[in-house]
């Protein structure tokens, strides 16, 4: 990376100006966005080029930044500060607990299939926002990873294993992921994880379907991201005279991060979660960006395994899918294994 980028990235930092910085999974190369103004721009339509940030309510929370100003950098390596790094409260075990069992008993006596319980985790960090990023980059490099900033919103960033979706001109592609397990454990796919992945492929088909989209599927597959497994389809098709906002509104929020059916998830999410979302389960990414041989892509990743940074206060977010079959104590254990992945990132 050049001294002059590292320069300006610094800058847009000290002056309070908004800014992001990414890297697409599977790419080395890093792009970032530079605002010159503190302005808070909207794109409720999805039409401009830049980089948009989506809340889990994109009808209240979603922005862009502008990609007129664009930095594109071979690397990202920043060393210049160190980083801290702690979990300093795990949150209520107990409420977590409670909410979940209430989940379980409501999901046995009503229509509703799963629903995504969340909560937050407090953590101590310190460190230039470049050097955290650093970190983050380079141990999750098959992830979507960013660090965006908006004197606005705040300090947020992520490490995203999950597609919510993509477009190269008017091709789409967008993927079922759910279930989870531990790499390092050799025990075969349970019939919770099973289950829930395939209502989250129904569900996409069932949106696709409304859209009168022609497209295609791929069979399940296991993949790993980081510490965790995690099972995958994949689906691609052509848009026709859908638009991108038309796929984001039909997919967003997935069962992954809200539940089925999708209202009475969000219902009881917000009567019972205790938590504001803010743009954790959202989305973020870059939209309309034309390459080098005038090929139109947008990339747009679901906001999990992220964080927001206030001073130095970490928030991290983390859940489960509930379903019938949950065992509340081991959905609390999950959502701790699921924040202390962090702490290895920071090491």
């Amino acid at each position: 990376m050049k001294s002059d980028s590292y320069s300006n990235l610094k800058q847009q930092w000290d002056h309070k100006l908004p800014f992001v910085l990414y890297s697409l999974p599977y790419q080395k190369q890093c792009t970032a966005y530079l605002q010159n103004d503190d302005r808070l721009l909207t794109d409720a339509q999805l039409q401009k080029t830049g980089f948009v940030f989506g809340g889990f309510d994109m009808e209240n929370q979603l922005y862009i930044i502008e990609g007129d100003n664009e930095l594109v950098l071979d690397e990202f390596t920043y060393n210049e500060d160190a980083v801290e790094f702690s979990i300093s409260d795990q949150g209520d075990k107990k409420s977590h607990i409670s909410t979940v069992q209430k989940a379980v008993e409501h999901i046995k006596n009503s229509a509703l299939e799963k629903v995504v319980i969340a909560r937050s985790v407090t953590a101590h960090l310190k460190g230039h926002p470049l050097a955290v990023y650093s970190k983050l980059y380079h141990k999750y490099p098959n992830a979507f990873t960013y660090c965006f900033y908006h004197p606005m919103i705040g300090l947020w960033f992520g490490a995203s294993p999950e597609l919510l979706v993509s477009t190269t001109n008017s091709n789409f592609k967008t993927v079922s992921l759910a279930g989870t397990r531990w790499a390092e454990l050799s025990d075969s796919w349970g019939t919770k994880e099973i289950e829930e992945q395939q209502l989250v492929t129904t569900y996409i088909k069932s949106r696709l379907d409304d859209l009168d989209l022609s497209y295609q599927y791929t069979d399940v597959q296991t993949i790993k991201a980081g510490h965790l497994l995690h099972l995958k389809q994949e689906f691609k098709g052509e848009l026709k005279s859908s638009k991108l906002i038309d796929l984001i509104k039909a997919l967003h929020p997935t069962p992954a991060v809200c539940g089925l059916p999708t209202p009475l998830a969000n219902s009881f999410i917000t009567v019972n979660e205790n938590l504001d979302r803010s743009f954790y389960a959202g989305f973020m990414g870059p939209i309309n960006h034309q390459n080098q041989n005038a090929i139109n892509t947008s990339y747009l990743g679901v906001n999990i395994r992220c964080m927001q940074v206030v001073d130095d206060c970490a928030l991290l977010y983390v859940g489960g899918g509930i379903t019938a079959d949950s065992d509340p104590e081991l959905e609390w254990e999950e959502t701790v294994k699921k924040s202390q992945i962090l702490t290895t990132v920071f090491d």
